[in-house]
C-alpha cells in the first residue's frame, strides 16, 4: 500500500467529528454557557444553531476543533463577555 492510498483509506474511515453543545463546550473551554452562546451569537465563535424536531427554542452546536482553533486565535474569558455587554 502507498502513502497516498493509506491517507485515503484514513480520510474514508475516521468518522465525523460530533457535534457539542454548549454546555459540553463551556467545560472544555473552561467557560459558562451562557459565554459560549453569547460568543456564538455575536460570530467570535463558529456554531450551527439547530431547531430540534418539534421543538420551538433553537439550539447551538459546535464541533470542539473549531471552537478550539476561534479561541486560541482570540481568547474569550468571562470578563470579556461582560465587558462587551457594556
Amino acid at each position: 500500500m502507498t502513502t497516498h492510498e493509506s491517507t485515503a483509506l484514513v480520510h474514508e474511515t475516521v468518522p465525523p467529528e460530533p457535534w457539542l453543545t454548549a454546555d459540553e463546550v463551556a467545560v472544555l473551554a473552561g467557560l459558562t454557557p451562557r459565554t459560549i452562546r453569547t460568543a456564538a451569537r455575536s460570530g467570535r465563535i463558529p456554531g450551527e444553531r439547530v431547531r430540534p424536531s418539534g421543538g420551538r427554542r433553537h439550539r447551538w452546536r459546535f464541533r470542539w476543533a473549531e471552537v478550539a482553533e476561534a479561541l486560541t486565535a482570540d481568547p474569550i474569558t468571562e470578563t470579556t463577555e461582560e465587558e462587551e455587554k457594556g
